[in-house]
């Protein structure tokens, strides 16, 4: 690649907060129709403007970015100088966007993922879309084609609703609300309350009044989520190219993603209440520090994992998790959900002879945390870990109503063994294991024994722990 300039908008974040203090007062006068007023606060945000304008221009005009003998080198900075360097050999992934908001301007983002060992988790660089697209081909370069996998028809609704995540969708819009109201000075969440009450009052037609409210609410964030997925996964296909895994789509922000394969960390299947409903499991990836939790790489159908295994064969005859539920204490897995079912069943009780329009709502509440109980459950009897001749360690365990089936395939690893007294003398151990990408997990109820095995096998086979780092 030759040498490229970074894009003047890569250098947006050091003068964001002077746009936004000269967008405000234009945008509240004009809420309020102050037509003079929004003028003359316009021409007053001029001077500022133009002069965040020559700091970017200088900027650009001394940036650099190139890449000789396997090292990335990018230099930024005026007054203090500053060139970082990144090895070839120790980037995981790359990920190459292109959002709606920087298609005008000929501009994408590309984002530098690496092996670990380092605090660094990634780089973000905003370069012209040609010289992007460039960099992110020499730096993970394509081989023959292997596999691919491409959702259509029932596939691709399924795919759609196994990536929707209407928790996270619900907090980004809440959050937006709140940053929204602070910067106009208008309360956009009362607004949107309003509406959602008025659905609430529609839906009291068919539903309980106690359960109308709260229908509208999870119905909203459930369409919205349906509507940020289906833009996400816009003409998705991913494949293997060698050594290369790469998966694209979206709409609005069209997504490029390039995984070296022989630097992925681990495999995670989430199985989800409405995966188990689909018989289809989401599979997401890591590598290193690239750890994605907004799109899978495909869907894993239960009982046939042909499409899997011709796309990853490294995960072929993964090692079944050890369990011993009779070692287990069933408290520590059913303490939290049965204390809040007895509380809901209780207070259903009471509601049903005191206060009946609320009954329903805390059926539906009493609903969700028997379905709580039923994963304790599922915990109990599924929950463990185990390791292989290969260095390959795979985990199951247990979050809220989702199960997850780990296979780490790094032995980049740390694992601590904790066990309280009580635990000692019963011979069980929770086993936490910490990841190059710094996520933790953990198994509960594991017997001592194999426990400590599997941590002084992950030691013994750990022979290039934190090596890869890179000069910053």
């Amino acid at each position: 690649m030759s040498r490229a300039r970074l894009h003047p908008l890569h250098f947006f974040n050091y003068i964001q907060y002077a746009v936004v203090l000269c967008a405000v007062p234009v945008i509240q006068e004009l809420l309020e129709w102050d037509l003079p007023g929004a003028w003359a606060a316009l021409w007053q945000g001029f001077a500022i403007l133009a002069g965040c304008l020559v700091l970017t221009l200088v900027l650009w005009r001394t940036s650099r970015v190139a890449l000789t003998d396997g090292v990335v080198s990018v230099a930024e900075g005026l007054v203090l100088r500053r060139t970082a360097f990144y090895r070839k050999a120790n980037i995981s992934a790359v990920e190459l966007r292109h959002p709606l908001w920087l298609a005008p301007f000929g501009a994408a983002e590309l984002f530098l993922f690496f092996t670990g060992g380092t605090r660094l988790r990634r780089v973000k660089l905003v370069l012209p879309r040609g010289k992007a697209a460039e960099l992110a081909r020499t730096l993970l370069p394509l081989g023959p084609t292997r596999a691919a996998f491409a959702p259509a028809g029932m596939g691709r609704l399924q795919f759609v609703l196994l990536s929707a995540n209407v928790a996270a969708t619900g907090f980004f819009t809440v959050t937006a609300a709140n940053r929204i109201s602070q910067l106009i000075g208008e309360d956009v969440g009362a607004l949107a309350l309003g509406g959602l009450q008025h659905a609430g009052q529609l839906l009291a037609l068919f539903l309980p009044a106690g359960l109308s409210v709260l229908a509208a609410v999870v119905l909203f964030f459930f369409v919205l989520s349906l509507i940020a997925s289906w833009l996400r996964t816009f003409r998705f296909s991913a494949g293997r190219f060698g050594d290369i895994l790469v998966y694209r789509g979206g709409l609005l922000n069209r997504t490029e993603r390039r995984i070296r394969v022989s630097c992925i960390t681990a495999a995670t299947l989430k199985i989800s209440p409405l995966a188990r409903v689909l018989r289809r499991r989401p599979l997401y990836l890591r590598a290193g520090t690239f750890a994605p939790t907004d799109l899978p790489l495909l869907m894993v159908q239960r009982g046939n994992a042909q499409t899997l295994y011709q796309l990853l064969p490294e995960l072929n005859d993964p090692p079944a998790p050890t369990c011993e539920p009779r070692r287990k204490s069933p408290g520590q897995y059913l303490w939290r959900p049965g204390s809040l079912s007895l509380l809901l069943a209780a207070l259903f009780a009471v509601a049903q002879r005191i206060l009946p329009g609320i009954a329903p709502l805390l059926g539906v509440l009493l609903a969700l945390a028997l379905a709580g109980v039923a994963c304790g459950v599922e915990a109990l009897f599924k929950e463990g870990a185990a390791a292989d001749t290969r260095g390959r360690f795979a985990l199951c365990y247990t979050r809220a109503l989702t199960r997850y089936d780990v296979l780490l395939l790094t032995t980049d690893r740390t694992l601590s063994v904790s066990a309280t007294p009580p635990a000692q003398l019963a011979g069980r151990c929770n086993l936490r294991v910490r990841t190059p990408s710094r996520k933790t997990l953990l198994v509960r109820s594991l017997p001592l024994p194999l426990a400590q095995t599997l941590a002084a096998a992950s030691v013994r086979g750990s022979t290039h722990p934190n090596t890869q780092r890179e000069e910053v």
